[in-house]
C-alpha cells in the first residue's frame, strides 16, 4: 500500500445495478482523504437511516476523471445487496428526462412518479447537463424530497457546482445546497500509482516500480488512461493492446 493511498472495494455487478467499473477499489489519495468518512457508510454500511441522516443528499462534484460515477455507481450496487433492489434507482439527469417524458407519452405519469418517488435510494447522474427543461428539474425535485422525507438516500454527481448554473431550479438548487457536497479531485500521484498497481495485477501485468512510477507521472482524464499506450479501454475493460509490455505515455 503507498502511503496517505486509501483504497475502497467496490462491490460486483449483478443485473439490477450499473456495471462494475474497470477497476475492484476506488483509490483514494491525500488530496481527497475528507471524502473517506461517508465513502465507509455509503459503500460498506448497513445502516441506510444513519446514511441518509448524515449525507443527504449526496452532491459528489468533479472533473472528467475524478471517480464520481465510480463512487455512484458502487452505492448502487452496494444498497442493491442490502434491500430489495427495485427500491433502488439509477439515473442519469437526461435518462431521467426521457423516462419522464415516456411516462407522459404513455399515459403512465402518476405510476412512474408512484415509483420513483417511493424509492428508498436515488442515484442522479450528471445532474449539470446543459439545458435540462425546467419542468424535468422540477420533477427531480420533487422526487428528491420524497425519497429525502422518507428516510431515503439521494445522491448526486455534477462536473460543477449545480447552483452556479444559469437557469438552474431554484428549488432543485435549495435541496442540494441543503445536503453533504463533496469536491473530488482528479487522483494526485499516489493514487495514481496505486490506480495503475490495481489495473495492471486485475490484467496479470508483470509491471516494475520503475514502469509504474513513469506511468504515473502524467495526469489522465480516466484511470484506464494512466496505463497508457500498452493498454487501451474496450468493452468496459482494460485489453492489451500491444502484447505484454507497458509503455509510458509518449
Amino acid at each position: 500500500m503507498i502511503e496517505g493511498v486509501v483504497q475502497f472495494d467496490l462491490p460486483p455487478s449483478d443485473a439490477a445495478a450499473p456495471p462494475r467499473s474497470v477497476l475492484p477499489s476506488f483509490v483514494i489519495g491525500p488530496e481527497n482523504l475528507l471524502v473517506a468518512p461517508p465513502l465507509e457508510r455509503l459503500l460498506h454500511g448497513h445502516d441506510l437511516a444513519a446514511a441518509a441522516q448524515r449525507f443527504n443528499p449526496l452532491v459528489l462534484i468533479g472533473a472528467a476523471g475524478s471517480g464520481k460515477s465510480q463512487l455512484a455507481q458502487g452505492i448502487v450496487r452496494h444498497w442493491s445487496t442490502q434491500l430489495d433492489p427495485a427500491q433502488v434507482g439509477y439515473f442519469t439527469a437526461v435518462d431521467f428526462g426521457r423516462e419522464l417524458h415516456a411516462a407522459v407519452a404513455e399515459g403512465r405519469l402518476a405510476a412512474w412518479r408512484t415509483m420513483v418517488r417511493g424509492l428508498r435510494v436515488l442515484v442522479i447522474e450528471d445532474i449539470d447537463r446543459p439545458r435540462l427543461h425546467s419542468a424535468i428539474q422540477q420533477d427531480l425535485r420533487y422526487a428528491i424530497d420524497a425519497v429525502i422525507e422518507a428516510g431515503g438516500l439521494v445522491v448526486v454527481t455534477s462536473k460543477r457546482q449545480p447552483c452556479a448554473l444559469a437557469q438552474f431550479d431554484a428549488g432543485l438548487c435549495d435541496r442540494l445546497a441543503a445536503g453533504y457536497a463533496v469536491r473530488l479531485q482528479r487522483p494526485g500521484r499516489a493514487a495514481r500509482e496505486a490506480i495503475i498497481r490495481l489495473a495492471a495485477s486485475a490484467k496479470r501485468l508483470p509491471l516494475t516500480d520503475d514502469q509504474i512510477a513513469r506511468l504515473a507521472q502524467r495526469e489522465a482524464a480516466a484511470s484506464a488512461e494512466l496505463l497508457g499506450r500498452g493498454l487501451s479501454a474496450s468493452s468496459g475493460s482494460l485489453s492489451l493492446v500491444r502484447g505484454r509490455e507497458a509503455f509510458a505515455p509518449g
